[in-house]
């Protein structure tokens, strides 16, 4: 039967307790205001979660519950982090901008020519654009994945390490605000024939409002992502690379997509190359914290764990009633 899961629920439960309180009083020093009218869709989705976990605890489907109570703490806790993202840039530090340009220099990068080696061919673009595109899906489906297979506490690190990699470039980024290597550099949107800049300017607005306006109000609808220094979409890259190593089919698409979104968070959403190699090393402190508070997270699956789950769900022609309840409560 499934192992009990209320240790690794608590710990989660707590974390997501102390970032709320950081945040509130994130608020109330910077003066920032969420909209709360903004946020009824989350709120729905939350509670909805919420309830999918309680029937599935009901019903004795352990495998579901897990899978329910993982994407619980995950929404929650994007909701949570979200305001931290922004509170990060009203404390109005000065921008970072030259500073990155030299490292990366220094470093020996030319983020200019790179940019225009990947604009210059179409497919290596469109490729890359939709594996920048993963970073949900990939946070959703992974952990997910391995409650589903009796993993639980692995399930619920992933999440907890991708609180901590938010909140920790958040804590970062107040010192390093960053418009972004397209604004650095003087690149213009129109000057690209291939790259989808979507992501490379859309978020200025917001990040020069949390600058400029006394009691900004932040609203969920027209979110965007305004941390710059470190990369979070690096630092996922890696969390994913680590969270798949767990898995003998999912290992090697995730160290193909995730190398891809990597490189894609210097063409098309304006880092540069200097915040991917802080968003690893923010990656890679996470995780080792997060295997620390999650002991119990046992490091792979093995071909026979994935085979027998999936033959289960084959049994009788492939979706038997039977078959089906037994794969998901076994």
């Amino acid at each position: 039967m499934f192992p009990s899961n209320s240790c690794s629920n608590l710990v989660m439960a707590l974390s997501i307790g102390v970032l709320t309180i950081i945040m509130i009083a994130g608020l109330l020093l910077t003066g920032m205001k969420i909209d709360l009218h903004s946020l009824r869709w989350l709120g729905l989705l939350i509670c909805f979660q919420a309830g999918l976990a309680f029937y599935c605890h009901a019903r004795k489907l352990p495998r579901l519950r897990a899978v329910a109570e993982t994407n619980l703490f995950f929404t929650t806790a994007t909701v949570v982090l979200l305001p931290t993202t922004y509170i990060a840039l009203r404390f109005g530090m000065p921008l970072a901008d030259d500073w990155l340009v030299e490292a990366d220099a220094a470093i020996g990068f030319d983020w200019v020519h790179f940019v225009q080696f990947i604009d210059s061919r179409p497919w290596l673009a469109a490729t890359l654009f939709y594996a920048y595109m993963s970073f949900h899906l990939q946070l959703l489906a992974l952990p997910a994945y391995f409650a589903l297979f009796s993993r639980h506490a692995r399930g619920q690190a992933i999440v907890f390490a991708y609180l901590l990699i938010v909140l920790t470039s958040c804590i970062i980024s107040i010192w390093f605000p960053t418009q972004g290597a397209y604004v650095a550099h003087g690149a213009k949107d129109a000057s690209l024939q291939s790259i989808d800049t979507i992501w490379a300017f859309s978020y200025l607005h917001e990040f020069e409002q949390l600058r400029s306006t006394p009691g900004f109000v932040m609203d969920f609808r027209r979110v965007e992502g305004v941390l710059t220094f470190p990369s979070v979409h690096a630092a996922v890259a890696l969390l994913c690379v680590w969270a798949a190593s767990g898995s003998r089919y999912l290992f090697v698409p995730a160290v193909v997509v995730n190398a891809a979104m990597a490189f894609a968070a210097v063409s098309h959403a304006s880092h540069f190359v200097i915040d991917i190699f802080a968003g690893f090393t923010v990656a890679a402190v996470c995780i080792c914290v997060a295997k620390l508070v999650f002991p119990g997270c046992r490091p792979a699956l093995s071909r026979m764990d994935e085979a027998e789950f999936m033959s289960g769900i084959r049994r009788r022609r492939g979706f038997g009633k039977a078959a089906t309840s037994a794969a998901f409560t076994e």
